[in-house]
C-alpha cells in the first residue's frame, strides 16, 4: 500500500501502522489524535497530513527522511521542534496553531 485515506473517523491515536513500510502518503485529517507517535517505521513517506487534531507536541518525524509535505494546521502544537532530520520537506502548513515557539 502506498497510499492511505482515513480522514473523518474519530481516531484517537496513530497504531499498527509498522506493516506500511511502503507507504508514500498518509492522510490522517480530521480525527482526535493528540500525540504523533508510531510513525518511525513509515522511512518512505513523502507526504503527511494531520491537520485539524488535537495534537499539541510533534514527536517521532525525525526518522521520515523522505518526507516533502508536511501539514500540522489547525492542531494545538505550541512548540515545534525536532524536524531537523526532514531536509526535503519543501511544503509545510502551520497556520491555525497555538505555536508559540520555533526550537
Amino acid at each position: 500500500m502506498r497510499e492511505l485515506y482515513i480522514g473523518k473517523n474519530r481516531i484517537t491515536k496513530l497504531e499498527n501502522l509498522d506493516e506500511l513500510s511502503e507507504l508514500e502518503i498518509l492522510s490522517i485529517q480530521s480525527n482526535r489524535i493528540v500525540k504523533i507517535d508510531g510513525l518511525g517505521s513509515l522511512v518512505n513517506l513523502q507526504q503527511l497530513y494531520i491537520s485539524d487534531n488535537g495534537i499539541e507536541v510533534i514527536e517521532g518525524l525525525d526518522k521520515l527522511e523522505n518526507l516533502e509535505t508536511l501539514d500540522l494546521a489547525s492542531n494545538s502544537i505550541k512548540t515545534i521542534s525536532n524536524l531537523e532530520n526532514n531536509k526535503k520537506v519543501t511544503e509545510s502548513w502551520v497556520s491555525t496553531n497555538h505555536t508559540m515557539k520555533n526550537e
